[in-house]
């Protein structure tokens, strides 16, 4: 009986909000405001509020790696492709660099990658220690979903016209739901994302699922993002026939979703402009134009070793004016450009790898996180978009550790 008590004393004296706690909280916040806290600090460079918190996040935790138990056995098994993958484009991007001259900017996107990879995996770590911030991890996922929905209708129904914003370097949009991410297409796939989330990894009743379902599936709808369309879709699809014994109540939910998602958008608001007419195909033409050119140009050496991750190859000409848009859309296209075939192949062993996992140890939500976001990049470079990157790794880690309902009937 004393051992009871001791024991009970003793897990209830946990500590759940340290510092790296805290720092966490806050580096969540500031994802959830999206683009609204990016600061533009020169035509190509930009910083965002939560990479100090990363930065201060990751540090923290390189302190405290003596306390974490890692292995490097450990790490290695699972993360040799990625780790090869980082090497790899470490080198191509000297030997380009050697031939070109030194620029700076690429290695601070691979360094920015990097801290997030490293934000992610301390982040993993961080709640196998501390098992208790679970309960604040689930308050989290709230509070990205949320934002994201307030700031997206908010922006909908108050400043539906963001064209103002072209000259500041974003594509122009009218009468789309662009939301904190002032751009419809990378809203769109974290509105899928975190309703994949919501509806595998969430224990919560049925109606709540629904309702809330059917809000970020208008919100989706709003987006006029043909690729998100598509990954929800396709997703949906994956999930539904490789998941067979899929509980019922989210099978039910995921086909309602989708149907009603087709279903609205005969009716969606036409007030005007290319953006919201589902058949467009100038948007289709230009980025297989980029795409295209981008491969055409390639020589048998850069196809060999790549012409270096992250440096610049489309919209270069433009002066004096801030470009967001650096690189081609296509994930494929970007990996080959920048990497060569080697970068190119490391890259797909290690996503095919983290796909068989996912699917042998029945983690559906992973499934339908990575699934998504590789068809979503197959038009939008996705996953190098930093917001999109971080609620992609955030996501994932949601599935490990929210109090999940059981996806699927043991």
């Amino acid at each position: 009986m004393k051992k009871q008590i001791d024991l009970f004393i003793k897990s209830h004296h946990q500590i759940c909000l340290n510092l790296r706690g805290l720092i966490l909280i806050m580096t969540t916040f500031m994802i959830s405001l999206g683009q609204l806290q990016r600061v533009q600090l020169a035509r190509t460079v930009a910083f965002y509020g939560h990479d100090l918190f990363i930065i201060i996040f990751v540090i923290l935790s390189l302190i405290n790696y003596k306390a974490t138990n890692i292995k490097f056995s450990q790490i290695y098994s699972r993360w040799r492709y990625l780790l090869y993958f980082f090497l790899w484009i470490v080198i191509s991007l000297i030997i380009n660099q050697n031939q070109s001259g030194f620029n700076f900017i690429p290695w601070l996107y691979i360094g920015r990658l990097f801290t997030y990879l490293l934000f992610a995996f301390f982040v993993n770590n961080y709640f196998n220690q501390i098992k208790c911030f679970k309960k604040w991890w689930r308050l989290l996922f709230y509070l990205i979903m949320i934002s994201f929905l307030l700031i997206g209708f908010f922006q909908y129904l108050i400043i539906p016209d963001l064209r103002f914003l072209a000259s500041s370097g974003w594509d122009v949009h009218y009468y789309r739901w662009a939301g904190c991410m002032l751009d419809p297409n990378f809203s769109g796939m974290i509105v899928v994302n975190l309703l994949f989330v919501w509806l595998l990894s969430i224990r919560t009743s049925c109606k709540k699922k629904l309702y809330v379902g059917l809000m970020l599936i208008a919100a989706l709808a709003l987006t006029y993002s043909r690729s998100s369309y598509l990954a929800f879709g396709m997703t949906s699809i994956i999930l539904l026939f490789l998941f067979k014994n899929l509980l019922t109540i989210s099978r039910r939910i995921i086909i309602f979703l989708l149907i009603s998602l087709i279903l609205m958008m005969p009716f969606l608001p036409r007030p005007g402009g290319l953006g919201v007419e589902l058949g467009r195909t100038e948007t289709i033409v230009s980025r297989a134009q980029v795409n295209e050119t981008a491969v055409s140009q390639l020589s048998l050496w850069q196809i060999a070793i790549g012409r270096g991750a992250f440096t610049p190859s489309v919209n270069t000409n433009i002066q004096d004016k801030v470009v967001h848009a650096h690189f081609p859309d296509n994930i494929i296209v970007f990996l080959l450009t920048a990497t060569g075939i080697p970068g190119l192949l490391l890259a797909s062993i290690f996503i095919v790898s983290e796909i068989k996992r996912a699917i042998v140890n029945k983690k559906v939500t992973s499934l339908a996180i990575i699934s998504g976001t590789l068809v979503h990049s197959l038009f939008n470079l996705t996953i190098f978009e930093p917001i999109n990157l971080l609620i992609l790794l955030i996501c994932l880690n949601f599935d490990d550790f929210l109090i999940s309902e059981n996806q699927v009937k043991q």
